[in-house]
């Protein structure tokens, strides 16, 4: 990673290439059945985690993945963040909390997500999205034990329309459409979940290689935690 940020990620899934494990600071690990809503309790994996009393509730939150066809192959819109707030001056997809108005009385925690999502793109870089057209991706929850807001967060894909990006200006201050192989290669400054839908994303030629993918994608729900290198570093 960028910026002297260095990034582990130890996934327990047969659809998860092996080169993952050589990573050493964040551990991911799939949720079992038996856990509760706020990732507390026993995962799927080796070893266990640390249950902690105290935590900062998860809140609900969404993030959708744009993607089209570019010269070199599947591009993705990519946004920088400001240097203020969450998630400060990383590269991230268009996304945010889910809203109390978002989805209608009755609606799951994944369908008030997908609006979440579209409304976001819409807020943040004027990409119009139809709801209908959104795939899930997977779920992540942050640390239990982590000291900021965590945000409990579905990922979606779906395709670009057409429209003109323009960003904000505020929240995000720049964008780029980008092959997920590029990105990686790059090592520009992004969170963990970021890093490993990229290196998921990367085995996909194309958009319609990956709408074809997503028909029996498997989503999965992660819980992260936070961990420490040799050196004693996070």
């Amino acid at each position: 990673m960028g910026g002297g940020v260095s990034l582990a990620v130890r996934w327990w899934s047969s659809t998860v290439s092996p080169g993952f494990r050589r990573f050493r600071t964040v551990k991911v690990r799939r949720r079992s059945m038996a856990q509760s809503a706020d990732g507390s309790g026993t995962p799927v994996g080796q070893g266990t985690v640390r249950v902690v009393t105290e935590t900062i509730p998860a809140l609900p939150a969404a993030t959708v993945i744009v993607g089209r066809d570019g010269p070199g192959g599947l591009e993705v819109l990519f946004l920088r963040r400001s240097n203020v707030g969450a998630f400060a001056g990383m590269w991230v997809f268009p996304g945010g909390r889910v809203d109390d108005g978002d989805g209608a009385d009755g609606d799951t925690e994944e369908e008030r997500a997908r609006w979440a999502a579209v409304r976001e793109a819409t807020e943040e870089v004027h990409v119009t999205l139809d709801p209908a057209t959104l795939a899930p991706f997977a779920h992540w929850t942050p640390p239990l034990d982590s000291p900021r807001k965590r945000f409990a967060t579905w990922f979606f894909v779906a395709p670009w329309a057409g429209d003109e990006v323009k960003v904000d200006g505020h929240e995000i201050v720049d964008h780029r459409w980008v092959r997920p192989a590029d990105a990686l290669a790059e090592a520009v400054p992004m969170a963990p979940p970021t890093f490993v839908t990229l290196h998921q994303l990367a085995a996909f030629a194309s958009s319609a290689e990956l709408a074809d993918g997503l028909a029996t994608w498997p989503v999965e729900r992660f819980l992260t935690r936070n961990g420490r290198q040799a050196d004693g570093t996070n």
